[in-house]
């Protein structure tokens, strides 16, 4: 994580990200999907779901854009546009958006969902260190089409 102080509004901040910029699409250009339909109830695709973004995203914050180079970092753009970083008080903690998972943009409507998400990845790590398979459960149709799957394969 990098991190510069900045002045925004007349006050001062901490700007931080992670120095992800392959992975930065926007906070306006970042693949999501439609949770329901309410226009706001949306989740951000984890970075594994996704390919490198652009370079060049199009959008500038002034004549910044977003950055190529690492003394370009922590820039405009980073602060008002990139989906990565976050700007905080002086003396807060500094806590990122965790992009490694879906990021929920209403994630109180979904705290169950997060919740099996995050023991179904933790139950991998486990089965992963100690080699072992796991079976989760799936959407009945998913559990069908693997059915079959395995079937056509004997």
């Amino acid at each position: 994580m990098i991190h510069k102080q900045i002045t925004l509004f007349n006050k001062q901040a901490i700007l931080a990200c992670d120095e992800n910029c392959m992975k930065a699409w926007g906070i306006n250009h970042r693949p999501r999907i439609q949770i329901s339909c309410d226009d706001d109830d949306y989740s951000f695709l984890a970075d594994s779901e996704l390919r490198t973004a652009p370079a060049d995203t199009g959008v500038y914050e002034g004549a910044d854009a977003k950055p190529r180079t690492p003394d370009e970092m922590l820039n405009k753009w980073c602060a008002r546009e990139c989906e990565r970083s976050t700007i905080v008080k002086i003396g807060e903690t500094i806590v990122l958006p965790d992009f490694s998972k879906r990021v929920y943009n209403q994630p109180s409507k979904h705290e169950n969902k997060i919740k099996l998400q995050e023991a179904a990845s933790k139950l991998r790590d486990i089965a992963k260190q100690y080699n072992f398979k796991v079976l989760l459960a799936q959407e009945p149709g998913e559990a069908a089409r693997k059915r079959r799957e395995e079937e056509e394969k004997q």
